[in-house]
């Protein structure tokens, strides 16, 4: 396919395919996430407002509060030796 097409294009090839994928890859990352902030606020708006009388969370304090879990426990991490 690449016969025809000097070498010095082929990298201009990778790096759109690159600028395609980092979008895509941050929408799935905002969609995974908040989904995981809903799940969060459900379950701490059912449980913990009633047994420690604490207030309801807000989607978006849900969504910190994955994001901080993320950080401080290494979610993102691929080596979990």
């Amino acid at each position: 396919m690449y016969n025809n097409i000097p070498n010095q294009s082929r990298p201009v090839h990778k790096f759109m395919a690159f600028l395609f994928a980092l979008p895509l890859a941050a929408m799935i990352f905002f969609v995974i996430y908040s989904l995981e902030a809903i799940v969060f606020k459900l379950i701490w708006n059912w449980v913990v407002v009633d047994v420690f009388k604490l207030r309801p969370v807000t989607f978006l304090e849900a969504f910190g509060l994955v994001i901080i879990s993320l950080i401080i426990f290494g979610g993102l991490n691929k080596n979990k030796s």
